[in-house]
């Protein structure tokens, strides 16, 4: 089920939201896209829905902030921003899984409103509401047993008001029929900083590595059929074709290739202010935020060229002339007889149109994928910084191996690590046995704020 098909069969012609609630450990900027272009401006005569995110305490702000972007915005736009609040489950180490979408709708006579609860496995996501397969119970308030309405209505309004340092301190439970309840989760509500140790993990970034497309800034020549190994196929390579992966297809380079790192050595920052996980090198938000700029590969500045030239497309008949060139030299190696047998040929030879079409249309594609933002920028960095996937229980093996690493680093010869550098004066060494004992030690005083805020700017400590 999407999210359009749902808000139509609520709505039908005669309704329009007025208050939405969505309670989610991962929303997705996507799902409000959707949620948007269903037309929640046009649903509304006056100015558009008031919506509400609950949010996991791990979901880092780089999310957050794009749920808040993908709200209209601007003179003449009628829809509220979104209001986005961050709950924590009430044992520390816990996650708010629940998922809960609460839609109040009202006639356009302004005579009669309904209210209706989606209860399921559904994330706030295109995977929730399209892709995935999933769970949704719907329920009309109507259904639900009088003695218990109020109970529920409750429950939506201290979520809806929910300030940091506040609870809502009990399940909601209730009835639709004999024998049959409904259960809705007790939370806590918590500001920006993260309010466990657990939270502030999953609001991390993974650094990997980026290998960028091995084709990207290069142009093939297609043969008909294998060149057979020995001068034939020197007289291609020659020019500064390599032979690929399929035996009939040659390419090169038309702008400077610049091959991957991973010398340690070369990327410092690697080992000052990530973890090595079993996930990947392991840094917080705060971190990343503020110093993504120096995690890049030390030939930057040359990558960016390397995208310059592309977008800017000024060499592009050059590059287009000296394959043509190229091809043609080549095609003077091969006796004459036997140039149609690897080269398209036409009436007066070679089918120049043929390949110079194929690299021109290639060019076009380097560009655009250049121009693409997240594309350019893990290409010129070198690395991707992902966001700490949904875990589930494997979360606590991954904070395990966390602390694994930080402890190995401290025991080293020589500490570079900040954080691992933090925590050996901070903590006592008895802690330091073992990474069960090091994660207790860590969850167990996050609530002390000096610790807690020294963890959180352990990339700006000496």
């Amino acid at each position: 089920m999407n999210i359009s098909a749902y808000l139509k069969s609520i709505l039908g012609d005669n309704y329009y939201l007025e208050d939405v609630l969505i309670v989610g450990p991962y929303p997705s900027h996507h799902f409000v896209d959707k949620l948007i272009n269903h037309g929640l401006q046009k649903l509304t005569p006056t100015t558009g829905p008031t919506v509400t995110f609950i949010i996991d305490d791990g979901w880092d702000i780089f999310r957050v902030d794009a749920i808040k972007d993908a709200f209209p915005s601007g003179r003449g736009v009628r829809q509220p921003a979104p209001i986005v609040r961050r709950v924590a489950a009430i044992d520390p180490c816990g996650l708010v899984h629940a998922k809960i979408y609460y839609f109040h709708i009202r006639n356009y006579e302004n005579t009669y409103t309904k209210r209706y609860l989606l209860l399921g496995s559904a994330n706030a996501s295109m995977g929730g509401f399209g892709s995935n397969s999933e769970t949704y119970m719907n329920i009309d308030f109507a259904d639900i047993n009088q003695r218990d309405v109020s109970g529920v209505e409750n429950y939506i309004e201290q979520l809806k008001a929910g300030k940091p340092g506040t609870k809502v301190p009990n399940e909601c439970e209730f009835t639709i029929a004999r024998n049959t309840s409904i259960s809705l989760p007790a939370v806590r509500f918590v500001n920006d900083e993260a309010s466990s140790f657990d939270a502030w993990l999953r609001r991390g970034r993974l650094c990997h590595q980026y290998k960028a497309d091995q084709n990207f800034g290069k142009i093939s020549l297609p043969l008909k059929k294998p060149l057979p190994k020995g001068e034939l196929e020197s007289a291609l390579t020659k020019y500064g074709f390599g032979q690929d992966q399929d035996s009939k297809l040659f390419s090169r380079s038309y702008v400077e290739v610049i091959s991957d790192t991973d010398d340690e050595r070369q990327m410092p920052w690697r080992g000052k202010y990530f973890i090595e996980t079993n996930y990947g090198y392991w840094t917080s938000s705060d971190c990343y935020l503020e110093l993504n700029e120096e995690f890049t590969t030390p030939n930057k500045s040359a990558r960016e060229k390397t995208l310059d030239a592309i977008i800017s497309g000024t060499s592009q008949e050059s590059w287009l002339s000296e394959y043509e060139h190229l091809l043609q030299q080549f095609a003077q190696q091969l006796k004459p007889n036997v140039v149609h047998e690897f080269l398209e040929h036409g009436a007066n030879g070679i089918s120049n149109n043929y390949y110079l079409d194929r690299a021109r249309k290639k060019l076009d594609a380097d560009k655009r994928r250049a121009n693409d933002k997240f594309f350019a920028t893990r290409f010129a960095s070198g690395f991707s910084f992902v966001h700490v996937p949904e875990m589930g229980e494997d979360f606590n093996e991954f904070a395990l191996n966390f602390c694994e690493t930080i402890i190995l680093r401290i025991k080293g010869q020589r500490v570079v690590n900040k954080l691992a550098n933090l925590l050996k004066e901070k903590i006592d060494e008895s802690f330091l046995n073992n990474p069960e004992d090091l994660l207790g030690y860590i969850r167990n005083n996050w609530s002390d704020k000096d610790f807690r805020r020294a963890l959180i700017d352990f990339h700006k400590s000496n």
